[in-house]
């Protein structure tokens, strides 16, 4: 379980040509290769260039690199044995809307999903278990997402047909239905995971001991801060934690690469967001501005403070009449507010957010450090292997409305630190710019009680079959050629864009 400690390599691979996702499933490879055992169709070059993709991918990390080619080739091997239960953690934020974003470049979808499911399937054996598993936003649909997405006719074709089993949850506690953008008409209670969940608590080994003086100020928007109290205050800092990420023998991340409001870039780091079952235990910002001992906004904004205390009345509110008069106060008195010099920033959407990174180390470390009943142990207690999907990537206004990316690209790892970072500076953006990624190596080395990493950013290396990012180190983006950039979100322009001196334009 140490190579998440010590995978400094990042293998990310790229076809120029590959410009988006096949549409109809079931997503296989574009021909037989010698390890398919599957009597399943294989599709042709353009059905199955993702998958081929993939393949590449897991090959160009050096996965059981002594069978590659031969009927015995077993690359997730190295995270999977025979019978053990694998939860594959897609990046499922929410469905895409009319007029809103394409699925492609909200979610990973099935094209991506399928050749993990067929690697897993030679590894795990007929007694393995795959869970496919997320906690989305409250408001996302998640039947929608499985039909937008293609997984939902993934489950028909996999149904049936032998081991291992594939189970796909949802792991909320609660949905919401939003109409305007965040007006909630309605609420209720879901099933939840059915492993259950634990409250896991990092106490005085959390991330967010460094500003818990400001407790009272975590914020997370649209939810009841009375619950964020209790759990994060002076020497408490607890998550709850999906009992199906804790029963998992292996952990397989599959993220988005896009840009994000308040995080800089979302991908393996971020993604573990999707493993805690209520949104009202993750502190995403401290309610102000710095002056005031917040990261909300950066300057006093007297009318954005009025309308974050209508926002903390407005989410204790039930759905009705009382509701909506309220919302409509608070949605007047926050475009008032705007009017104001400097007023565009809300909710921590901006490179001085300094709880999030806090809260993504937190979370990554609980799920590497705890055990199945949500103790923290001394040492790794679950395999772990990254895929970063930048077939399409998204940028601007990410996570939620971020415009697509004809990237071509896909990256694997064993450590989330060093496979962001290289997706970061491969895609034109400032790893060392990006507090997640850089107070994560600073924070969450070697030196410390629960270690994310055994290296420095320095050391990080890229293997790739692109030319300018083969040997391709993060910590001098400018020194990398073919850099795809991506331009950040608004709150982050200016702070994270690398150069583009023979980089190609996103």
């Amino acid at each position: 379980m140490l190579e998440m400690l010590t995978g400094k390599f990042v293998a990310a691979v790229r076809d120029p040509e590959l410009t988006g996702y096949p549409a109809e499933p079931p997503f296989g490879p574009s021909r037989v290769y010698p390890e398919y055992p599957f009597p399943w169709p294989v599709g042709g070059s353009s059905a199955g260039s993702v998958y081929d993709l993939v393949r590449r991918a897991l090959a160009t990390l050096g996965l059981d690199r002594a069978n590659f080619g031969k009927p015995g080739w077993n690359p997730l091997g190295v995270v999977a044995s025979p019978g053990c239960t694998v939860l594959v953690k897609p990046n499922w934020v929410r469905h895409s809307l009319p007029g809103g974003p394409l699925p492609e470049v909200l979610v990973a979808g099935a094209a991506v999903i399928r050749p993990v499911l067929d690697y897993l399937a030679i590894a795990l054996g007929p007694g393995g278990r795959i869970v496919l598993a997320d906690a989305p936003l409250q408001s996302a649909d998640f039947n929608r997402i499985l039909e937008q997405n293609g997984v939902a006719a993934l489950q028909k074709f996999w149904a049936g047909r032998g081991h291992p089993r594939l189970e796909v949850r949802d792991l909320r506690k609660t949905a919401v239905v939003v109409a305007g953008g965040d007006r909630i008409t309605g609420r209720s209670e879901l099933a939840g995971d059915p492993a259950g969940y634990r409250a896991v608590q990092l106490g005085g080994h959390s991330h967010l001991r460094g500003i818990e003086q400001d407790w009272q100020k975590f914020r997370v928007t649209n939810y009841v801060p009375g619950e964020m109290a209790r759990h994060h205050r002076p020497g408490i800092h607890e998550y709850l934690v999906s009992g199906s990420v804790l029963e998992a023998d292996a952990v397989i991340c599959l993220a988005k690469l896009k840009t994000h409001r308040k995080g800089g870039i979302t991908a393996a780091l971020k993604n573990m967001v999707g493993i805690n079952g209520s949104k009202d235990w993750l502190p995403h910002h401290r309610q102000g501005a710095p002056a005031r001992g917040g990261d909300e906004y950066p300057g006093v904004n007297p009318l954005k403070e009025m309308a974050a205390r209508m926002g903390d009345a407005l989410a204790a509110t039930r759905p009705g009449v009382g509701y909506g008069l309220r919302w409509q106060a608070r949605r007047a008195l926050a475009v008032a507010s705007r009017l104001l010099p400097g007023s565009g920033v809300n909710e921590g959407s901006w490179y001085g957010n300094d709880t999030l990174w806090r809260m993504i180390l937190d979370l990554n470390t609980v799920l590497f450090y705890a055990g199945r009943s949500g103790l923290i142990e001394s040492a790794p207690q679950r395999k772990y292997l990254a895929l970063i999907d930048a077939v399409v990537a998204g940028q601007g206004d990410g996570p939620l409305h971020p415009d697509p990316v004809s990237a071509g690209a896909l990256l694997a790892g064993f450590n989330p630190l060093a496979v962001d970072a290289a997706a970061t500076a491969l895609f034109g953006l400032d790893p060392s710019a990006i507090p997640m990624i850089a107070r994560g190596f600073e924070c969450a080395g070697r030196a410390g009680r629960y270690p994310l990493v055994d290296f420095g950013m320095d050391e990080v290396r890229v293997i790739s079959n692109f030319p300018g990012w083969d040997g391709a180190c993060p910590a001098a983006p400018e020194r990398i050629t073919g850099r795809l950039n991506l331009k950040p979100a608004a709150g982050w322009i200016g702070r994270l864009e690398v150069g583009e001196a023979g980089d190609e334009r996103a």
